[in-house]
């Protein structure tokens, strides 16, 4: 594409969905390998007109590459397909995770504070977690490990509407980003369909990263620290006793969701587009 651009004069417009030298996923075996990715992302961007990115982080490594201008055009969710939050008001407190499990999102000290929470706060004892996505071998020998088979339930890799409607009857959706180079630009989709669900967040994520400011700032659910075990157990017995009163206390601001529906996101592309053209 960078040749294309070059030879043509066509413009080109690159879209970073991950930070290309901090992610937590890259891996180079030999410092001359990471040079020659330096080489080419320096390279595409002194030819690219602009670079999307989803998030602040990642504009500024754009910029740092030689791009001419970084848009912060972040994922979100198309609201015709999200299925509106009805949680079940009498079960225990029920927490969806709805994903893969990789490096990124490590769910063993969430499973370790789930596990502890039914020790240290009756009240939450019964709290359940549903996982939506591909069957993961490491999350499940957690769980047995952990004595968590009667409170974890794989669903498995489901369609989109399906996966969502077993979401919508959860309490809160779980969010997990590990404290890793990279994380911090990282929201993870799911958190956009949370929002636009309705549904409330628990975020177990690095404090200073996008995600925990995006909760904060959207009033959307909670925020505990990547790793912290003590944090999360009183975080989910909080969450527990909310439930049991009936209101889980989050009243999102629904301006903020809105900015990341798909509608309001693809008239900020084309306002790229626009000014590349010109």
């Amino acid at each position: 594409a960078a040749w294309i651009a070059t030879a043509t004069g066509v413009p080109l417009v690159v879209d970073m969905r991950d930070p290309w030298l901090e992610s937590s996923s890259a891996y180079w075996p030999t410092r001359s390998h990471r040079q020659m990715m330096e080489t080419m992302a320096y390279t595409v961007m002194k030819v690219a007109s602009a670079a999307t990115v989803v998030s602040e982080p990642i504009a500024e490594e754009a910029l740092r590459l030689g791009a001419r201008r970084a848009h912060v055009i972040p994922n979100g969710f198309d609201s015709h397909d999200m299925v509106p939050w009805d949680p079940e008001p009498e079960s225990p407190l029920t927490l969806a995770f709805m994903g893969t499990f990789y490096a990124l999102t490590d769910p063993g000290p969430f499973l370790e504070a789930l596990a502890r929470v039914a020790h240290e706060h009756p009240e939450a004892a019964d709290a359940r977690l549903h996982v939506i996505g591909p069957n993961d071998a490491l999350a499940r020998e957690a769980v047995e490990r952990l004595g968590l088979g009667d409170r974890v339930k794989f669903f498995g890799y489901l369609p989109h509407e399906e996966a969502l409607r077993i979401v919508a009857q959860a309490d809160a959706g779980v969010v997990l980003v590990g404290d890793v180079p990279g994380s911090r630009a990282v929201y993870t989709g799911k958190l956009f369909e949370y929002l636009g669900m309705g549904l409330p967040v628990l975020a177990m994520v690095p404090e200073d990263g996008v995600a925990a400011d995006l909760v904060l700032r959207a009033r959307a659910g909670w925020v505990v620290p990547s790793g912290d075990r003590s944090a999360a157990v009183s975080t989910i017995a909080t969450m527990a006793r909310a439930k049991k009163a009936g209101d889980m206390g989050v009243d999102a601001d629904e301006a903020v969701v809105a900015e990341f529906e798909r509608r309001n996101q693809a008239g900020k592309f084309a306002d790229v587009l626009q000014v590349v053209m010109c």
